[in-house]
């Protein structure tokens, strides 16, 4: 279609999806666009999620895309007789200080957030100054950079949601979730789960794959054999528009919302 087509089908070759399965796989290509694609026994269901910018630094007060300084992890580190601070690293930059803040930065400083619970479940910061810094001069997290955060993991969760009830496949059924893309393939599977960018149920099916979308063009570009296959991938997918989904509204704005930590009441 439109929105979905080259990339996801060289990254289901990529990942060895372009025969048939026994049992539900999912490949999730994460960028601007995120493309994925639910594959069954005998047929594939595939779509596109205007995820935004905001996964590659766009509309974020910091943002960059994976550039040196960039803070690209971040993760909470228990201290003695404290309740824990949070730590970074960035990219190529031992002695030069972070300017910015990436993709996986991002997931990670939001996820580490709601763990504290600075940040609500409704995305609100429980500060008066609704923004938190990693220090004087260093880069900051705004609410309106949590607010696109949300716009764009809502996309993507709610694609996966509609995509396997489409199929009528619970998400605890799903055997093998690859991520993929630049955004993809670099962040942290425990955060995604943690913001609910994906569903709890796929914790411990996560495969970072990688640049699907290369790999499997050099496949198809080594053995122009494999087109055949491309013509039986083609026979077996149907795409789905989201857009047309008189539910989708619905299950955007609930997949907005940040999971309960298992101390919220």
């Amino acid at each position: 279609s439109a929105f979905v087509g080259s990339d996801i089908t060289a990254g289901l070759f990529a990942c060895g999806l372009d025969g048939e399965v026994s049992a539900p796989r999912f490949l999730i290509d994460i960028g601007t666009n995120g493309e994925m694609a639910l594959v069954l026994p005998g047929r594939i269901l595939v779509t596109a999620t205007a995820a935004g910018p905001a996964f590659e630094g766009e509309n974020i007060a910091c943002g960059s895309t994976a550039i040196a300084g960039a803070i690209d992890h971040v993760w909470v580190e228990d201290e003695a007789g404290g309740d824990g601070a949070i730590r970074f690293s960035s990219l190529d930059s031992e002695n030069a200080r972070p300017a910015s803040i990436c993709g996986s930065g991002l997931l990670d400083l939001i996820a580490c957030l709601r763990q504290l619970e600075i940040i609500d479940e409704g995305g609100a910061f429980d500060t008066k100054e609704a923004r938190f810094s990693f220090g004087e001069g260093l880069p900051y997290l705004t609410q309106g950079d949590v607010r696109q955060f949300q716009l764009a993991k809502g996309a993507i969760a709610a694609g996966i949601e509609l995509l396997c009830k489409r199929a009528g496949v619970a998400f605890d059924e799903v055997e093998t979730i690859y991520l993929a893309g630049g955004f993809g393939s670099t962040l942290a599977p425990d955060s995604a789960l943690t913001v609910g960018l994906l569903p709890a149920a796929f914790t411990d099916r996560i495969e970072v794959a990688g640049n699907t979308a290369l790999n499997g063009t050099v496949s198809l570009g080594v053995d122009p054999a494999l087109f055949d296959a491309v013509d039986h991938i083609r026979q077996r997918v149907e795409v789905v528009d989201l857009a047309a989904d008189p539910g989708f509204g619905d299950v955007f704005a609930a997949n907005m919302l940040f999971p309960e930590n298992d101390g919220d009441a």
